[in-house]
Parts: C-alpha cells; sequence; structure tokens
C-alpha cells in the first residue's frame, strides 16, 4: 500500500483513523471491493460525490479487513468516493479519493 493512493482523516476528538484504498474504477450495479485499516470495530460505508449526496453501500467489522460492496444502479455520477463512518455515526473517519465509475 502506498500512502499516494489513500486519504487518512484523523479527528482528534475521536483518536480514530482509517485509510480506505482507492478503487481504480467502478461500474454501476457491479461489485465495489473495498479494503481498509482502522481502530474502531465496525464501520458504515457510503458512496458519495463531492459530499453533495450519500449512497450507503455497506457496513463490516473492522477487524475483517475488506468488504464487498455494490455501486447502486441508481448513482448517477461519473465519479465517486467511499466515506466512512462509525456505526454510532462518528466521523466522517476515513476516506479514499475520488475515483471513476462507469
Amino acid at each position: 500500500m502506498r500512502l499516494s493512493t489513500h486519504v487518512a482523516l484523523a479527528f482528534a476528538s475521536s483518536a480514530l483513523a482509517l485509510l480506505i484504498d482507492t478503487p481504480p474504477g467502478a461500474t454501476r450495479g457491479s461489485p465495489l471491493n473495498i479494503t481498509w485499516k482502522l481502530d474502531p470495530d465496525q464501520v458504515v460505508f457510503y458512496l458519495s460525490n463531492s459530499n453533495a449526496s450519500y449512497w450507503p453501500i455497506g457496513f463490516a467489522d473492522i477487524e475483517d479487513g475488506s468488504v464487498t460492496a455494490q455501486v447502486p444502479t441508481t448513482y448517477s455520477y461519473n465519479t465517486g468516493h467511499i466515506i466512512a463512518f462509525t456505526k454510532d455515526g462518528l466521523g466522517p473517519v476515513g476516506a479514499s479519493q475520488e475515483f471513476p465509475v462507469n
């Protein structure tokens, strides 16, 4: 993993940090593999375009280190990024860099 392909967001109040691998691209209706490294016990993932709208795409236990989510067929943007929150709603605790969506 290269740090240049990740975005790490750390918040002093919660002391959480999440590194999400940036997908090379995505296709509507196709699986989206998400991998990360983090500290809390569970996170919820959203797909977003410029933080204007959020599409929930999955959740997972942190110990798993990866999960497969699906890009919603109703997602109408050509780019996106993954944003993560803790299951208690803290965050965002991390985000991927922007990637293309076909």
